[in-house]
């Protein structure tokens, strides 16, 4: 049977870094002759009729050589699994959990001999072990659904969809209808966005943001006048996107925040100094559109007088968004939201109010 070579498992990696950022780090590969299989899987105690197999344990994706397509396995248990478990959100407390339960065994079974029922025993009234069982409950179909995705990708990227289709034809229906659905998504919003949604961290460069807003919401492009990303950029946090264009309006999902404004709205928020405005423009990095269009922008708001109407725009936006807040349970998102951005409007005015530009989010609530 055919394997994966080396070389295409390296251009799979560079693959994974060009579009992602990414690549396996800690994750291990291992292939065993099928002559072997057997025994290795009674010796960790796994299921003998399987053809691959990855243990968080050791980081370690091990796939029988002898198996029907040890190459799709390879795209299932290293990529899929592999790379789920070094980088999707959702698991990488499991990781961190694997660990901890690891040393808990050390110390308890160091320097002693034990039985498989010993090592039972202990993870039974271990609360590690119990957190790990009860997050694998709650993540396995993500995580499975990531490597079979990872499989059809994969397969598709080195001109081997027939084997894909041939091994998944025979699938139980609701997996089929699973894989339907992701490739939905897929045609729907651009690879990149998939990856997204499993939970992988996001690395904006200009080349991704690009590229996934041609697939995600192409309309905003049509008459940009400039694109910023601005907020945190950490590889778990929300994209952060300020869109000036003809076409207005907001998205947010699990991990963007699209919000499209018009030049006109531009200029009046910017000329009272409303801070939802005033912080992409002095924090944002440009993506698309004329620099020296943002450095304008930015002057302005440095140079430009503070008027009696910024002032009360922004005591009447604070009450405003409290009013909003209070129509949602405390505690709960939106309420947060709706408050933060009152404290946040009231401390402008005050400042403003004072002659003084705290203009960015976090010169304001230093």
């Amino acid at each position: 049977m055919q394997e994966v070579s080396q070389n295409q498992i390296g251009e799979i990696v560079e693959h994974y870094k060009k579009i992602l950022g990414v690549t396996p780090r800690q994750t291990k590969l291992e292939t065993i002759l099928p002559e072997e299989w057997n025994n290795f899987c009674l010796k960790n105690n796994l299921d003998v009729r399987s053809e691959g197999i990855f243990l968080l344990r050791n980081m370690t994706a091990y796939v029988n050589r002898g198996s029907n397509t040890p190459e799709l396995n390879v795209f299932h248990e290293f990529f899929g699994h592999g790379l789920f478990c070094e980088y999707a959100q959702e698991s990488r407390s499991l990781t961190r959990l694997e660990r901890r339960l690891m040393n808990d065994e050390i110390t308890e079974f160091s320097g002693r001999s034990f039985s498989g029922e010993d090592l039972q025993k202990f993870r039974k009234n271990n609360p590690n072990f119990n957190l790990i069982q009860k997050q694998r409950q709650n993540n396995l179909r993500l995580y499975e659904l990531f490597a079979i995705w990872t499989e059809y990708y994969l397969s598709k990227h080195l001109s081997m969809s027939d084997k894909f289709k041939k091994k998944y034809d025979s699938a139980p229906k609701e997996i089929k209808e699973c894989i339907e659905g992701l490739l939905k998504y897929q045609k729907e919003n651009g690879e990149l966005a998939l990856f997204y949604e499993f939970g992988m961290p996001r690395y904006p460069t200009k080349e991704r943001i690009k590229k996934l807003l041609e697939n995600f919401s192409e309309d905003l492009l049509k008459d940009v006048k400039m694109v910023l990303i601005y907020g945190s950029r950490k590889p778990y946090s929300d994209i952060d996107l300020f869109i000036v264009s003809e076409k207005t309006g907001e998205f947010s999902n699990n991990w963007i925040d699209i919000r499209a404004v018009t030049p006109r709205e531009l200029d009046y928020k910017l000329s009272v100094f409303d801070i939802s405005f005033t912080d992409p423009i002095l924090t944002g990095e440009i993506i698309v559109g004329n620099p020296s269009e943002l450095e304008k922008e930015r002057k302005r708001l440095l140079q430009q007088p503070i008027t009696q109407e910024a002032v009360y725009y922004n005591a009447i936006h604070s009450k405003e968004q409290r009013i909003y807040a209070e129509q949602y349970p405390s505690g709960s998102k939106k309420h947060g939201i709706g408050m933060s951005y009152a404290h946040t409007f009231m401390k402008n005015a005050i400042r403003l109010s004072q002659g003084k530009r705290q203009l960015t989010k976090t010169e304001l609530l230093r």
